[in-house]
C-alpha cells in the first residue's frame, strides 16, 4: 500500500504536468490536452488505455472527444443524465466502477469498450465529464486519489478560464461604452478621461448629441466591478440614448430608467448618475441622481449641483427634479466619481472635496483637456504608493468666449495610472 508521501510525490507530478496545459478560453480544447497528457504521462502507472470527454446537453452527455482504447461508439454517442454512473459521478465528484457492480449497464458500456472505467465530473455543475478506460484495476486508492487530483487541479483551470473570459468580455463592453470622439458644440471644450481601479470598472461617461445647439452629458457609478458592472452600465447607457432620441423631457427618462433598473437589480445593486443637457445659449439643465455633486466654477465662486435625487434601484417609485444654471464664459463644470474625492494616501487620509475644489479653483483658467490632466496628477500625487481602491474618472465642460470647440480624442482608462494625452499634445 503507498504511503502518505507516495502520495504527496504523485499529487506534485500530477500539478506539475496539468499546470503545463495551456488555459484556454475553449474548454474542449483544454480538457482534450489534459487527456492526451494523462493517457501519456500516467496511462501505465495508473492502468489508463483510453479516454473519452463528454459534454452536457440537458438530458443527456454527448461524447465530443475520445483517444485510445474507447469501442465503437462514434463522436456524438448519447447517454442519459438519468444513468445511474453518471448520477453518482456528479453527486460524488469521481466514480470507479467494473462490470458486474449495481447500475454497470453493458449495453452502454459496450459500444464504449468499457469493463472498467474511472470518471471524474468537471465545470459547474458537472458541464463536462471525463471518463478514462481502465484495465483491471490494480490499486484502487491510489487511482482515486489520482482522479480527485485531476479533478481539483482542472475545475481550477476552468474556473480561472472562466474569469479570463469574463473579463475579456466585460473590458470589451467597457471600450465600447466609452466615446472614442466627444461630439462639437459650438462654444465649449469638453473632456473626459476614466482611470479604472480594476481591468473593468463601474464608471462609465457618454456625450449624446440631442440637436445642432443641445448635447447630453452623463456621467454614472455603478456598484461593483467586472462584467456584471459593465453590463449595468451599458444598459444605462442605452436607456438613456433610447429616452433622449424619443425627446421624453429629462426627469422622466431618469424616472423611468429608475424603475426598469429597480425591477431588474437585485436589493443589494444601484447606479449613482448626474445628467445633463448644455445648449449653446449657456443653459444646464441637469439631474443628479444621488451621484457625487457636480461643481460649478463661476467666476470667484464655486457651486455644487446637487438638485435630483437618490441613486437608482433601491425604489421604483422615487421622484426625481432638476436643477438649471446658466453658464458664462470662463465657467467650469466638473464632473468627477467618488474614486476621486475618496483616493487616500498611505496615512488613510481622503483626498476630499475640499482640496478638488482647491485644485478647480487654481487651475479652471486652463484648457479643458489640459484641466482633467492636472487634476489626475494632482490626486495620483496625493495618493501614490496606496491601493487603488475605486474607478477614477473627470468630466470637465467649460464655456469659451468663442464659438470653436476642440474635437477631443479620447482613450479610455486602460487599468493603469498613466492619464491619457490630451488632443494635439
Amino acid at each position: 500500500m503507498s504511503t502518505s508521501l507516495d502520495y504527496l510525490s504523485l499529487h506534485r507530478k500530477l500539478e506539475r504536468t496539468l499546470n503545463t496545459i495551456r488555459a484556454s478560453g475553449q474548454p474542449l480544447a483544454m480538457l482534450e490536452s489534459l487527456m492526451h497528457s494523462v493517457l501519456e504521462s500516467y496511462g501505465g502507472e495508473l492502468g489508463l488505455t483510453g479516454g473519452r470527454i463528454y459534454q452536457r446537453e440537458e438530458t443527456f452527455y454527448r461524447l465530443v472527444a475520445k483517444v485510445g482504447d474507447c469501442g465503437e461508439a462514434d463522436l456524438g454517442f448519447e447517454i442519459p443524465v438519468s444513468y445511474q454512473p453518471i448520477e453518482r459521478t456528479l453527486t460524488e465528484g469521481s466514480l470507479v466502477m467494473s462490470a458486474g457492480e449495481p447500475g454497470f449497464d453493458p449495453r452502454i458500456e459496450s459500444r464504449l469498450g468499457v469493463t472498467h472505467f474511472a470518471a471524474i465530473a468537471l465545470g459547474e455543475q458537472g458541464r463536462y465529464m471525463v471518463a478514462f478506460t481502465l484495465a483491471e484495476p490494480a490499486n484502487l486508492e491510489r487511482l482515486v486519489y489520482s482522479l480527485a487530483t485531476i479533478r481539483h487541479v482542472v475545475d481550477l483551470k476552468l474556473r480561472r478560464t472562466k474569469l479570463e473570459v469574463d473579463f475579456d468580455q466585460a473590458r470589451q463592453i467597457q471600450q465600447e461604452l466609452l466615446p472614442r470622439e466627444i461630439p462639437q458644440l459650438p462654444g465649449y471644450e469638453l473632456y473626459a478621461a476614466m482611470c479604472p481601479a480594476d481591468v473593468v470598472g463601474g464608471d462609465v461617461y457618454d456625450f449624446i448629441p440631442l440637436a445642432d445647439n443641445l448635447l447630453g452629458v452623463t456621467l454614472a457609478d455603478v456598484a461593483g466591478h467586472g462584467l456584471p458592472a459593465a453590463l449595468q452600465a451599458r444598459d444605462i447607457v442605452i436607456g438613456l440614448r433610447m429616452g433622449m432620441e424619443r425627446d421624453l423631457k429629462l426627469t422622466r427618462t431618469i424616472e423611468k430608467l429608475n424603475r426598469i433598473i429597480a425591477r431588474s437589480s437585485s436589493a443589494d445593486k444601484f447606479i449613482a448618475l448626474f445628467f445633463g443637457e448644455i445648449e449653446t445659449n449657456g443653459n444646464f439643465i441637469y439631474c443628479n441622481a444621488g451621484h457625487t455633486p457636480g461643481l460649478l466654477s463661476a467666476g470667484d465662486k464655486i457651486h455644487e449641483l446637487r438638485q435630483g435625487g437618490p441613486v437608482l434601484g433601491p425604489s421604483p417609485h422615487t421622484d426625481y427634479d432638476r436643477g438649471f444654471v446658466q453658464l458664462e464664459p470662463g465657467d467650469v463644470v466638473l464632473l468627477y466619481s467618488d474614486g476621486i474625492s475618496e483616493a487616500e494616501n498611505l496615512a488613510g487620509e481622503q483626498f476630499g472635496k475640499d482640496r478638488l475644489v482647491g485644485c478647480l479653483r487654481q487651475h479652471h483658467h486652463l484648457p479643458a483637456a489640459e484641466l482633467v490632466r492636472r487634476l489626475f496628477e494632482e490626486v495620483e500625487r496625493f495618493s501614490r504608493g496606496s491601493l487603488y481602491r475605486d474607478d477614477r474618472t473627470l468630466v470637465v465642460i467649460k464655456r469659451t468666449a468663442g464659438a470653436v470647440c476642440l474635437i477631443n480624442k479620447v482613450t479610455p482608462g486602460s487599468g493603469s495610472r498613466n492619464f491619457p494625452e490630451p488632443a494635439g499634445s
